[in-house]
């Protein structure tokens, strides 16, 4: 739950999702066909994803972020809304945002 969250996580699941929304942004607005398949009022839910190589800790992180920005979506979510989920495969670029956690 969101308020399970320290303040510490939350101030930075916070500034990762701004920068995750901005790459999300970025991508409906150089691939036309990927927001014509979005369906209307979608309510975007950004989730990451990590290969099962990566340290445990890590993941662990990642389960409490995934976590976090869907339960901060939800509590935003108006009933003729539907929930999209955008995954985002962790690269070096979030890794680079996750490192405080490792």
């Amino acid at each position: 739950m969101v308020a399970s969250v320290s303040e510490h996580y939350s101030k930075r699941f916070a500034d990762l999702l701004r920068v995750l929304g901005e790459d999300f942004d970025r991508l409906v607005i150089e691939d036309p066909d990927f927001s014509a398949r979005m369906p209307p009022k979608a309510h975007i839910i950004i989730q990451l994803e990590v290969p099962g190589s990566v340290n445990p800790k890590l993941c662990r992180e990642v389960e409490l972020f995934n976590q976090w920005a869907r339960d901060l979506a939800l509590k935003q979510l108006k009933p003729e809304e539907k929930i999209v989920e955008a995954v985002f495969k962790v690269n070096s670029h979030i890794l680079e945002r996750l490192s405080g956690y490792q």
